[in-house]
């Protein structure tokens, strides 16, 4: 089951009677690339993916592949997790998802299952493969944006990769 960040009256709860100090939780810090690019988005932190979109042009029928990572950027000591939901694909574009070792996450992915454990503070981690394939209805100038989001309990991350059919 996928954890959610708290809403803002729990947020307010937990000020209330612990203080500030009772939020400094995992902090999001993710990155994406496509082979030949070096990581784009580190410290950068948004919901939109903004500054932190990386691009490839495929031709109809191609493959695109995304790589992503997460850094844990909040104070602490122990480790945290990050739970990730991302896109789904269309009738143009299909999209798969693998971790760094080559094992297929697709279905655990899609059902919003996944998350990336153990990720020290001040420490970063591979997260996921992207592999978005131009299906044969995609035509020339069409794009797909697939959008990444990496969830500690109360800050969000979201990395793009987006493919162009050329």
């Amino acid at each position: 089951m996928v954890r959610r960040g708290l809403t803002a009256t729990a947020m307010a709860a937990v000020l209330a009677i612990a203080g500030p100090a009772a939020l400094a939780l995992a902090d999001p810090d993710a990155v994406i690339k496509h082979p030949g690019q070096s990581y784009i988005g580190l410290g950068v932190m948004n919901d939109t993916g903004r500054n932190q979109t990386s691009k490839e042009a495929v031709g109809q029928g191609g493959v695109a592949e995304f790589r992503t990572r997460i850094h844990n950027v909040a104070p602490g000591d122990d480790p945290d997790e990050f739970d990730v939901t991302a896109c789904q694909g269309n009738n143009k574009f299909g999209v798969k998802y693998f971790e760094f070792d080559g094992t297929n996450v697709t279905q655990t992915v899609k059902s919003g299952g996944f998350f990336v454990p153990d990720v020290d503070q001040d420490n970063s981690k591979n997260a996921l493969v992207v592999v978005v394939k131009a299906k044969s209805r995609a035509m020339h100038g069409d794009k797909y944006r697939c959008r990444i989001e990496f969830e500690s309990d109360l800050e969000v991350d979201v990395v793009r990769g987006t493919t162009r059919v050329v």
